[in-house]
């Protein structure tokens, strides 16, 4: 009896003693592989091509973070320090906060695999993203310079545009955080394009 229960576990078995595969013994053929995987792809959809609008839209996607990243740590010297006249360990904080974002790279990549957003996992993390950040930049743009401590070195001042500088710090931080969202949702969708690839082209 117990034999019998192993056989029937086994549709791999049966199929490979019977010599059946092609017909559904046991529920083997809807248990294998579809025959579109058979070639190594662990993914249906078949591979990507290099110029169509999904790479190139994590292409560009790429480039942005790129110029995030660069643009909003370079903040620092010539706006913080010299504009606004940050001290040495509210710049400190500054920098430890526009970088805080990257330490939640797993939660955000937790957030987009537990939480899909209208069945989809990753394509509205990367919409929201990246809305975000763009909202937080415009209100960067638009809101007014304030004060520098290059013209005025008085009291007053000086602490005028240092709250200034805090203000501007916030709202980067913020977009650091929502740019690295964006981008570690791009992450995970390079590794479900990726993994469409038929096995002998992957990489």
């Amino acid at each position: 009896m117990a034999a019998n229960h192993l056989l029937q576990e086994r549709v791999s078995y049966i199929a490979s003693i019977t010599k059946q595969a092609d017909k559904d013994v046991d529920g083997f053929k809807d248990a294998s592989t579809p025959l579109d995987l058979e070639d190594g792809a662990l993914r249906e959809g078949g591979p990507l091509v290099y110029t169509s609008p999904e790479v190139l839209t994590l292409l560009f996607q790429y480039a942005v973070v790129g110029i995030c990243y660069g643009g909003i740590p370079g903040i620092r010297v010539p706006v913080l320090t010299y504009y606004f006249g940050l001290e040495s360990a509210t710049l400190s904080s500054a920098s430890g906060l526009m970088s805080l974002g990257w330490s939640f790279k797993v939660f955000f990549g937790m957030l987009s695999d537990c939480l899909p957003i209208m069945g989809y996992s990753r394509k509205p993390y990367i919409l929201i993203g990246w809305v975000m950040t763009a909202i937080c930049f415009v209100v960067i743009a638009l809101k007014p310079v304030g004060p520098s401590v290059i013209v005025d070195r008085s009291d007053e001042n000086i602490k005028a545009a240092q709250s200034y500088g805090s203000v501007l710090v916030l709202l980067c931080a913020l977009a650091s955080f929502c740019y690295i969202m964006a981008d570690v949702a791009c992450d995970a969708l390079v590794v479900e394009y990726a993994q469409r690839e038929p096995e002998r082209v992957r990489g």
